[in-house]
C-alpha cells in the first residue's frame, strides 16, 4: 500500500510525555490513567483531535507525547507540555483499528522509506498518530503521519 500525501495546517497541542520502547504499555497508560482524567483542564476545539507524537531519542527510546489539539490561547496546565505541529506536507497511513497500530507503524516506516528513499525527517517534526474526533465511538480508524516538508 502506498502512503497518501496530504497537507496539514499548523496545530497546537497540549499533553504529557513519557519515555519507553516500541509497544511500551506506558504509552497506553499515559492516555488512560494520566491524560484522560485531566482532559477538561485543556481548552480544546469542539472537535477534539488526539495525537500520539513519537520522537526517537539518541538512546533508541521513544519519547511519546499523548496530547490533544488545543486552542491557541489555552493555558498549559501544571505537569503538561505544549507542542506546535508545523503546517506542511505529510505522508499518511490509515490504521483500521488500535489493535493494528504496531503493525501499521512497521509497515508505514517501510513504505515511507520505499517512497522517499530514507527515514522520516524528525528535524521537520516527529511522526505521529492522529486520533480523529469520533475515535473510538464513531470510528475505530486512526492515522499515522510522517513529515515530508514544511510550509
Amino acid at each position: 500500500m502506498t502512503l497518501e500525501k496530504v497537507e496539514l495546517p499548523a496545530m497546537r497541542v497540549i499533553g504529557m510525555q513519557t519515555l519507553g520502547k516500541p509497544a511500551d504499555p506506558a504509552f497506553a497508560d499515559l492516555w488512560t490513567n494520566k491524560l484522560m482524567p485531566r482532559i477538561k483542564e485543556i481548552a480544546r476545539p469542539a472537535e477534539t483531535i488526539g495525537f500520539g507524537i513519537c520522537r526517537m531519542t539518541e538512546n533508541r527510546e521513544i519519547e511519546y507525547t499523548a496530547a490533544f489539539q488545543a486552542l491557541s490561547d489555552a493555558q498549559v496546565p501544571e505537569g503538561m507540555i505544549e507542542m506546535n505541529i508545523p503546517a506542511g506536507v505529510y505522508l499518511t497511513k490509515t490504521v483500521p483499528s488500535l489493535k493494528d497500530i504496531h503493525a501499521a507503524w512497521a509497515e508505514g516506516m517501510q513504505e515511507f522509506r520505499q517512497q522517499t528513499g530514507g527515514g522520516p525527517k524528525e528535524d521537520l517534526f516527529p511522526p505521529f498518530e492522529l486520533y480523529p474526533a469520533d475515535f473510538p465511538m464513531g470510528s475505530e480508524k486512526l492515522y499515522i503521519y510522517f513529515p515530508l516538508s514544511r510550509e
